[in-house]
């Protein structure tokens, strides 16, 4: 049970470092905007290897 407690932890830590990576604008809208967002955490870590314009494009529209 600690393995797969750790392992999950050791995931969300990952989303977590990937969306420090995220453009500006990408999150001043997402924290900042009254807009309802249905970008999950996952699809923000995966964002973030993308440039930044790319990334306002796929996660603002």
């Amino acid at each position: 049970m600690f393995f797969s407690i750790t392992v999950v932890s050791t995931a969300i830590r990952f989303r977590l470092l990937s969306v420090a990576y995220l453009a500006p604008e990408v999150l001043k809208r997402l924290t900042c905007g009254r807009e309802a967002s249905a970008v999950s955490l996952y699809d923000l870590s995966v964002l973030a290897g993308e440039t930044w314009q790319e990334q306002a494009e796929r996660a603002l529209g």
